[in-house]
């Protein structure tokens, strides 16, 4: 079996890599590093955020075009209850580390989300539970 060619791939995507893994034939770390400014207003659009190429970068660059931040801030966007898909909304939101102690998973998902700054509602946004001036 060992000499049949691979019929499948996974990806792991974490910050840690497994000791596990370290060594083993076929198995390799590769750093996600952030986005091209250009390839950021790509996905933003096709994610279906509206706004400008200058208005998305600004949005994006807080968060140092990091993906998985980027994906997480695009869906906040695009689910936002009084403007979806407005970029322009962004402004108002920011990354639950400032409002949740480190290490503290987060409500509900026990995963790092997204939280809006002014979060005048407890809904659901996004997926992501909203803080409530926490």
């Amino acid at each position: 079996m060992a000499a049949l060619p691979l019929q499948s791939r996974v990806l792991v995507y974490q910050r840690l890599f497994p000791h596990e893994l370290d060594g083993l034939a076929g198995c390799r770390h590769e750093e996600l590093t952030a986005l091209d400014p250009e390839d950021a207003v790509a996905f933003f659009q096709v994610q279906g955020v509206k706004g400008t190429r200058a208005e998305i970068q600004a949005a994006c660059e807080p968060y140092g075009y990091h993906p998985l931040a980027l994906r997480l801030l695009a869906e906040m966007i695009v689910r936002d209850p009084a403007r979806p898909g407005d970029v322009t909304v962004a402004a108002g939101y920011r990354l639950l580390p400032d409002l949740v102690p480190a290490g503290a998973p987060h409500p509900g998902l026990g995963l790092p989300g997204l939280a809006p700054a002014h979060a005048g509602t407890p809904e659901p946004v996004g997926g992501l539970p909203v803080a409530d001036g926490v």
